[in-house]
């Protein structure tokens, strides 16, 4: 009696595995793919509304919040009660807690380099620039978003 061998289910896998691994899956021309990333923003539009969503300097904005400011780049930082809902004019003084949140990228926001002894902030929607030694707001660009 010939005995015929019949290979095992290993065998057949392990025969079948090169075909396999070389096989090219199909095109899925079906599949949805995401929207493309909005572009990027050159430089601060006021005139352009929603012109900071999409930008990567506030990814973590959700709005405001009672009692909170939010810096692009630093993100949200709880503001003493006094100064909540504040309207920040020439002159006012601007507490130390506040005057941390400096903004790095001027161009960004077509602001001019800051003269000796005084630096941009920003203070809650706006961008002010504040003498160093004592925080006196010495301009303001209002509602910048």
């Amino acid at each position: 009696m010939n005995s015929v061998r019949f290979p095992t289910a290993l065998a057949v896998l392990l025969a079948l595995l090169p075909a396999v691994a070389s096989a090219q899956p199909a095109p899925h021309h079906h599949r949805h793919r995401p929207p493309p990333p909005p572009p990027a923003v050159a430089h601060w539009d006021r005139h352009h509304v929603g012109w900071w969503r999409g930008h990567p300097w506030f990814a973590a904005y959700r709005g405001p919040r009672h009692g909170y400011y939010f810096a692009p780049g630093h993100g949200y930082y709880a503001v003493p009660r006094a100064y909540w809902g504040r309207h920040w004019t020439v002159g006012v003084v601007v507490p130390p807690p506040l005057r941390r949140y400096t903004v790095v990228d001027l161009r960004f926001y077509r602001l001019a380099v800051p003269p000796r002894g005084h630096t941009w902030i920003y203070l809650d929607t706006n961008i002010a620039l504040i003498r160093i030694s004592s925080g006196a707001i010495v301009r303001v660009v209002d509602h910048v978003w």
